[in-house]
C-alpha cells in the first residue's frame, strides 16, 4: 500500500526544483521592486515634474544647507568645539563614527576638542520635497583629538548628516558617521554619555 501512494505521487526532478526556486526568487525580487517604485515614486515624480521655480528653490536650499555645513566645520577647527545652535529644537538622533549605540542628542550640546584639522570631500546635498528638509552626505578626513580623549592621527569617516529648517535657520536633525576602511572614527572612550 505504500509503495502503491508513493508510486502515484508526481515526481519533481532536481532541474524542476531549481526552475521553480528560481521563479520564486523571480516573483520576490519583482514585489520587492514594485512595492519600492510605489513607496518611492510619489517623490521622484515630484522631483521630476518641477517647474524652473520649484528647481530655484531646490538650488536655493542645495546652496544653503552646503553652506551652513561649511560654516559649521570652520567653526570647529577655528575654535577648537562644535557650533552652538546647530542641533534641532527637538535634538538629533545620531550613529556615531565610534561603533557605538545611537545618541539622542539634546539642543544644547557641544562638542569640544583638544585639536582638530581636517576636511570634507564630495558633499552631495539632497533636498526633500517642500524645501524644509535636506539630506547632506560627504567623506571627512582629517585628524584629531576629542577633549579630554586620545588622538586620531587618521579620522576617515562617510557622514549622512538630515537638516531641517526651523524659524528660517537649517538645524541638524539626525546623523550617520561611519569609518570607512583604512581610517577611524572617534574612539569609543572618548565620548562622554549623554544625559
Amino acid at each position: 500500500m505504500a509503495s502503491e501512494s508513493k508510486s502515484r505521487e508526481p515526481s519533481i526532478s532536481t532541474t524542476d526544483r531549481k526552475n521553480h526556486d528560481m521563479n520564486r526568487r523571480q516573483r520576490l525580487t519583482l514585489i520587492i521592486t514594485l512595492a519600492s517604485a510605489a513607496l518611492t515614486g510619489p517623490a521622484l515624480s515630484v522631483i521630476a515634474s518641477s517647474t524652473g521655480q520649484q528647481t530655484a528653490s531646490v538650488t536655493s536650499v542645495e546652496r544653503e544647507v552646503r553652506e551652513v555645513l561649511l560654516q559649521q566645520i570652520a567653526f570647529s577647527q577655528e575654535n577648537k568645539r562644535s557650533m552652538e545652535g546647530t542641533i534641532s529644537q527637538d535634538g538629533s538622533v545620531e550613529f556615531w563614527s565610534s561603533g557605538g549605540l545611537r545618541h539622542h542628542v539634546p539642543v544644547d550640546h557641544v562638542v569640544e576638542y583638544d585639536a582638530i584639522n581636517g576636511f570634507i570631500d564630495g558633499l552631495e546635498v539632497v533636498p526633500l520635497p517642500g524645501g524644509e528638509a535636506a539630506i547632506a552626505t560627504f567623506y571627512s578626513e582629517g585628524a584629531g583629538q576629542l577633549k579630554g580623549g586620545d588622538h586620531n592621527a587618521h579620522y576617515l569617516v562617510r557622514a549622512t548628516i538630515v537638516f531641517v529648517k526651523e524659524s528660517g535657520d537649517w538645524k541638524i536633525r539626525a546623523a550617520h558617521y561611519s569609518p570607512i576602511a583604512g581610517g577611524n572614527g572617534t574612539f569609543q572612550r572618548t565620548i562622554q554619555t549623554l544625559p
